[in-house]
């Protein structure tokens, strides 16, 4: 699959998938092709979230904005990483911070939702107030650990689902 391909197939709704689905019955097209480009975007997606979560760890180490970038990056392993699952799983891009967290607890439950919006929250703060009230050094290394649980979590769904990562 050529990358224009790909970049039009990761914004693929669930509608069109269907559609996909249709032309694929009728013969016109490759059906199998387009389950192989859907398992691409996948891989790659998780691998965005490992190279943020990278990222956060070492960002962590830091002081001032190093501190608030960690975050942010934490925050983004984690919501690329539920992109991931949401796109394996329904065969549409969820791209939305509101609506991705109601999507993951529908997968593996409210709790894991709940902290998809509680890193968001993080990062809303950290990227856009000078006054975040809580210790960065502390929320940065708890992003990190945060961010590797919930890489781990959406791992596992996806290898049990037979995506080769």
């Amino acid at each position: 699959m050529d990358a224009q391909t790909l970049i039009i197939l990761c914004r693929l709704k669930g509608a069109e998938y269907e559609w996909i689905r249709q032309l694929g019955n009728v013969g016109l097209l490759e059906i199998q092709a387009v389950e192989e480009a859907i398992d691409r975007i996948v891989v790659d997606r998780m691998r965005l979230a490992e190279e943020l979560l990278k990222e956060a760890k070492t960002l962590s180490k830091g002081s001032g904005v190093s501190l608030r970038t960690a975050i942010s990056r934490a925050y983004y392993a984690q919501y690329h990483s539920a992109r991931a699952v949401i796109f394996h799983l329904y065969r549409r891009d969820m791209d939305d911070h509101t609506s991705l967290p109601r999507a993951i607890e529908k997968v593996f439950g409210k709790p894991l939702g709940d902290v998809l919006k509680y890193w968001r929250e993080k990062r809303n703060k950290v990227d856009y107030s000078p006054y975040p009230q809580f210790d960065l050094r502390v929320t940065a290394r708890e992003g990190v650990e945060s961010a590797k649980h919930f890489l781990n979590i959406c791992t596992d769904h996806l290898r049990k689902r037979g995506v080769a990562l």
